[in-house]
């Protein structure tokens, strides 16, 4: 990944506990100081962040195996004991805002000690915000010159608990920062990542999927010409979800197999052999649709690809990932 800008915070004392969710108080939000309000719109300019008041109301990608994720960012009345403070609100694990990594990443931290980790929202060059935690190791993985900055900002006469680092010339991040998964404190990967979700939950996923793409083609098949059956809701074992029969002669037009995900957009889905022979028998009469579900795997969703007879995508060998756009993996 190779981007032009960063915004990052040094997490304080109270800012983990905020994150851990040990605040008794009335503090649930990530405080930035007032240095980098004048700079938040420079840092979002291109990108789809909107601009709202005194907020500014973003999405950022996470990893592929959890959705995008909203943030907000807030500047404090001009008036007041912390007037034009900015802040990352409501981060406090019990409040639906919050991102749920923090509260496996985030170490404990003594108060009267200098901050070890940062939240870091980076800019990529097709203007799009990336958000991830690092720690001293982790650091190195960024652009040296925003090493430098942020080094800076957490020591010494201008030290500040936030800051924004703009780039005219694109920099890397290394892999271990870009696109592997994250790790806890004790260097195990985190649990929502390892566990595969149990069967009820992927149940859910699937009756959410396939109820937003039944609505679809529902509107894309109208009656009476066309009869819009949700043959899973009867045959959970049946090699597709939905069909579409002409009503007159109930002759086939249309197979549709239903992926429900969360994740990037893009990103891939399992898919058996069985499924696959029923499209390779019925490859001008079958489509696939993956929803990529939204915010805490809810409607509606982040994107939907529907992946039609021509369209291209790969199979992963033996594990029958299918990756859409054929981008591969």
């Amino acid at each position: 990944m190779r981007i032009t800008g960063a915004l990052w915070v040094w997490v304080q004392f109270y800012g983990t506990k905020v994150l851990l969710g040990e605040q008794s108080g009335g503090q649930r939000d990530i405080r930035l100081g007032k240095r980098v309000r004048l700079q938040l719109g420079h840092f979002f300019r291109g990108t789809d962040a909107r601009s709202r008041g005194r907020r500014f109301v973003f999405t950022a990608e996470t990893y592929a195996e959890m959705p995008r994720w909203r943030f907000t960012l807030a500047t404090n009345p001009e008036e007041g004991a912390r007037a034009n403070e900015v802040r990352l609100v409501r981060q406090d694990p019990r409040s639906r805002e919050a991102y749920p990594l923090w509260a496996q990443v985030i170490n404990r931290l003594p108060s009267r000690v200098r901050p070890r980790q940062a939240i870091v929202f980076v800019r990529d060059t097709n203007n799009r915000i990336h958000v991830r935690c690092v720690d001293n190791e982790s650091l190195r993985s960024l652009p040296r010159r925003l090493v430098h900055a942020m080094r800076a900002s957490r020591s010494g006469r201008r030290a500040a608990p936030a800051g924004v680092w703009i780039s005219s010339r694109p920099a890397g991040i290394r892999p271990t920062l870009s696109i592997e998964l994250p790790r806890t404190i004790a260097g195990r990967r985190v649990s929502w990542l390892d566990r595969r979700p149990n069967a009820g939950e992927l149940m859910r996923r699937a009756t959410l999927g396939e109820a937003h793409v039944l609505k679809a083609l529902r509107q894309r098949y109208p009656e009476p010409e066309y009869l819009v059956e949700h043959v899973a809701a009867v045959d959970p074992s049946s090699s597709y979800d939905i069909r579409v029969l002409r009503t007159g002669n109930r002759s086939l037009v249309l197979y549709a197999e239903v992926k429900a995900t969360v994740g990037t957009v893009g990103s891939p889905v399992e898919i058996s052999e069985r499924e696959m022979r029923l499209r390779r028998q019925n490859r001008r009469r079958h489509r696939i649709f993956i929803v990529y579900l939204g915010r805490g795997g809810a409607l509606p969703p982040s994107g939907v690809i529907e992946i039609r007879s021509d369209d291209q995508f790969v199979l992963s060998p033996r594990r029958y990932m299918l990756w859409p756009n054929g981008r591969g993996g």
